[in-house]
Formats: structure tokens, C-alpha cells, sequence
């Protein structure tokens, strides 16, 4: 375990993490999110144990994680043209 451990600190210390596309797109939350549902889904249809699993585990989790990072993405987006936009400044009447 430990040896998993420092193998994926000094992969995430090289210039592989920090590419463009990588660096722009943050997937990793919605990954965490959607890869117990692919297990158990999985799971259900009865591919525990097989050596398909864990790589139709990773692949399917990361689309699922990207898609929701689209998502995500446009979201912000909208919010923030939202928030930008300047409100039409009221006539001043006097008191």
C-alpha cells in the first residue's frame, strides 16, 4: 500500500498532471462521484470478479466524470454571465 502511495505522489508531481487539457478540465470530483454507481451497476450485472472490471470501471467512471464536468462547466459559465450582467440604472426622481 505504501508502495501505491508514493507511486502516485511522484505521478502526480510530473509534467504528465500538468498538461493543458488536464489542468483545464477537472474531472477527479465527478469521478469520485459517479464510480460507486458504475460498481454497483457493474456489479449487478454480475461482473464481479472478472478482469473486465476494473478497466470498465475506470473508463466508464471517467466519461461519467467528464460529462459531468461539462456540465458543470456551462453551469458556471451561465452563473457567472449571470452575475455579470449590470443592472439598468434607475432615473433619479427627487425627494
Amino acid at each position: 500500500m505504501i508502495v501505491v502511495g508514493l507511486l502516485a505522489l511522484c505521478i502526480g508531481t510530473t509534467a504528465l498532471l500538468k498538461n493543458r487539457w488536464l489542468v483545464e478540465n477537472d474531472v477527479s470530483y465527478g469521478v469520485y462521484l459517479w464510480h460507486m454507481l458504475v460498481v454497483a451497476i457493474l456489479l449487478g450485472f454480475g461482473l464481479d470478479g472478472k478482469r473486465l472490471l476494473l478497466p470498465l470501471v475506470v473508463g466508464l467512471s471517467l466519461f461519467a466524470g467528464w460529462l459531468s464536468w461539462l456540465v458543470e462547466k456551462r453551469a458556471i459559465g451561465a452563473v457567472k454571465a449571470f452575475l455579470d450582467t449590470k443592472p439598468v440604472p434607475q432615473a433619479m426622481t427627487p425627494d
